[in-house]
């Protein structure tokens, strides 16, 4: 191995932060509910407990050089009522700070990551399994039926997403289900596509040619010849789908295709964006996170691809 291929295929300062990254987010998704955060869900104890003006006995405000005196609500001193009002920025008491209406926000990020992680990689590995399935059967097959497989794929990857998304919104309402779905059926064709042209450049190589002359089944072939070959460009593809796949639930959740109150990064910034001249960190916050994540995801993949001697051109 040259020592310009021992470098392109070296982890690297920024392949370890992307992994440490990447390692962090799955085990927030994973390990999330056991952690002692606030439910995402509710409202911070003194979000809707702040401080009242003072009245005096004619039930007029008292004020105290020119300003109004303020006095805490039962159970909420000034600091808890501070820390925990709607949109209060970064705090001991709330890492990330409150969203718009008061909920926990780091609580919100880390139950964001678990949604958007079976989002992400549910419907990439959905794709996977459909798409490759299809494409390495249409390249094994080919003829007629190759033909129309290839079509059928390029005139879906014709439709535009946003159409796809707001015709399963309109079937099935909004919910998580849609986005994943949105998702899962825009990757399906590209995986077609993209495993039927490696499946193909296989079928006519020796070791195929002598498999299927010593008499083993077309499925056996597929899985035991065909299959470990493709494999490789799929695990590449798995990693660039995950990021897009990011990517493409906080555009649907920011379009408002995406449950209202959800727990996803998508929707905790598309909430965040009423609040974004006085409380930027709402949207903020969670689009780093994401964006990081996209980085770290794409920085992998390509990471692997080198490994594999995978050409991005063939992607």
């Amino acid at each position: 191995m040259s020592s310009a291929t021992e470098r392109r295929t070296r982890l690297g300062v920024g392949g370890i932060i992307a992994l440490t990254w990447v390692s962090l987010v799955l085990l927030l998704a994973v390990a999330g509910p056991l952690l002692p955060l606030p439910d995402p869900s509710r409202q911070a104890p003194c979000a809707t407990k702040q401080p009242k003006p003072e009245t005096g006995p004619d039930g007029r405000p008292v004020e105290v050089d020119g300003r109004v005196r303020m006095v805490p609500q039962p159970g909420c001193s000034f600091q808890q009522a501070a820390d925990d009002r709607p949109g209060a920025q970064p705090s001991p008491a709330h890492a990330f700070g409150t969203d718009q209406i008061g909920r926990d926000l780091l609580s919100r990020v880390v139950a964001g990551s678990r949604n958007v992680a079976i989002i992400a990689f549910g419907s990439v590995m959905t794709a996977i399994v459909i798409g490759g399935s299809i494409g390495m059967a249409s390249a094994f097959v080919g003829g007629r039926v190759d033909q129309v497989v290839a079509g059928l794929s390029a005139a879906t990857l014709a439709i535009p997403g946003i159409v796809l998304a707001i015709a399963l919104v309109g079937a099935f309402g909004k919910t998580l289900f849609s986005v994943w779905l949105a998702i899962t059926i825009g990757a399906i064709p590209i995986l077609v596509l993209v495993t039927r042209t490696q499946a193909a450049s296989l079928i006519t190589r020796e070791f195929v040619e002598a498999s299927r002359m010593l008499g083993a089944k077309p499925s056996r072939v597929l899985v035991r010849e065909v299959m470990p070959n493709v494999a490789p460009f799929a695990l590449v593809f798995l990693g660039l789908g995950v990021a897009l796949a990011i990517g493409a639930e906080s555009g649907l959740a920011i379009l408002g295709l995406a449950p209202d109150g959800s727990h996803t990064w998508g929707a905790i910034i598309a909430s965040g964006t009423s609040r974004i001249s006085d409380a930027p960190h709402i949207a903020l916050i969670p689009a780093a996170v994401m964006t990081t994540t996209i980085w770290a995801v794409n920085r992998l993949a390509d990471h692997v691809s080198a490994r594999l001697g995978i050409r991005g051109s063939l992607l």
